[in-house]
């Protein structure tokens, strides 16, 4: 009785191992398609829109995942570009709250995305660096850059800076976000600080020297 149990079990795992290791060829093929299109380089950030979209800001452009197939929307709108570099490069993707995206980029602004076509956004435009590592809507519709020259409040129409002239602790800001009381905070390479929407307070340690911020 215990043989015949044992050989029972034996030719179940064998059955279930030659199930495991065959796969459709359609499957395959499904696979392959996959991969092939998908980011192959330094991934920054991921965020999952309203519809259920996965939207990739890389070091090959920004990715659009539909749940089969990856599409490179930065070089299917084909924006325009402020440099002559080869490479398409984002560290950053919000949806706002419109449905509308944007797009930072490590040399050329940010761009903005309604769904059909993109503009880009420059230091000709009032940002204070085209490099942007971050982007954030606050709870009033702005959106907020966080850049390498200062943070930028965009209000639909303009841009307004905060640098360390107006009480940041440097000018490399790398992380944005407004807390439940309507606080924002701000990273920076000099430490983080907060703005109450007139007075940016910088926090320091018990003998007076700046929280250090890294991401």
């Amino acid at each position: 009785m215990k043989h015949i149990n044992l050989y029972s079990l034996l030719c179940v795992v064998s059955l279930h191992f030659c199930n495991a290791q065959y796969i459709p060829e359609a499957i395959k093929n499904s696979i392959s398609e996959t991969k092939a299109n998908a980011p192959q380089r330094i991934v920054r950030n991921i965020i999952q829109d309203r519809k259920g979209n996965l939207w990739i800001a890389t070091h090959e452009g920004v990715f659009r995942y539909d749940g089969k197939t990856f599409t490179n929307i930065t070089l299917e709108v084909a924006p325009p570009r402020v440099d002559s570099g080869p490479e398409n490069r984002f560290y950053a993707v919000i949806e706002d709250r419109d449905g509308n995206f944007w797009f930072a980029s490590t040399d050329s602004g940010v761009y903005f995305y309604d769904g059909k076509s993109i503009r880009n956004f420059t230091t000709a435009n009032g940002l204070p660096s085209n490099r942007v590592h971050e982007i954030y809507q606050d709870t009033s519709g702005n959106i907020w850059f966080g850049s390498m020259g200062g943070a930028s409040r965009y209000d639909g129409k303009s841009f307004q800076t905060f640098t360390t002239e107006q009480g940041l602790p440097n000018n490399n800001v790398i992380e944005i976000v407004q807390d439940k009381t309507g606080t924002f905070w701000f990273g920076t390479d000099g430490g983080i600080c907060t703005y109450n929407g007139q007075t940016f307070t910088i926090l320091k340690d018990e003998v007076g020297k700046n929280f250090s911020y890294s991401k």
